[in-house]
């Protein structure tokens, strides 16, 4: 399997003013594996197509990460953004599985 070193994007909700909360996103640094690996592109639908991931990447989850599992979303490879589109755990690895482009 081939190796990734990726970042984790946690995003929660943070209260900047009385009422009003802003996404705060911060990331953490992953080492772990391709599973699947392989791109496709968006029905022709629209004149300039997204493409999309199937990627799954498995990594061994940190205590820190698995305790804030519920705000995972994205992960950034080579400077770009891809939208986690699933969780699956088996501990202690965790299995992510990857779609479009992150425009969060």
């Amino acid at each position: 399997m081939p190796k990734v070193v990726a970042y984790i994007g946690l995003v929660s909700a943070s209260e900047t003013a009385p009422g009003v909360y802003t996404n705060v996103a911060s990331e953490i640094e992953i080492q772990g594996d391709f599973i699947q690996s392989r791109q496709r592109w968006n029905e022709p639908t629209e004149i300039n197509q997204d493409v999309k991931l199937e990627h799954r990447i498995s990594f061994v989850a940190s205590q820190s990460v698995t305790q804030q599992i519920q705000n995972i979303r994205y992960v950034k490879i080579a400077d770009v953004k891809w939208s986690v589109t699933t969780i699956t755990t088996q501990p202690p690895r965790l299995l992510l599985a990857l779609g479009g482009v992150y425009n969060g």
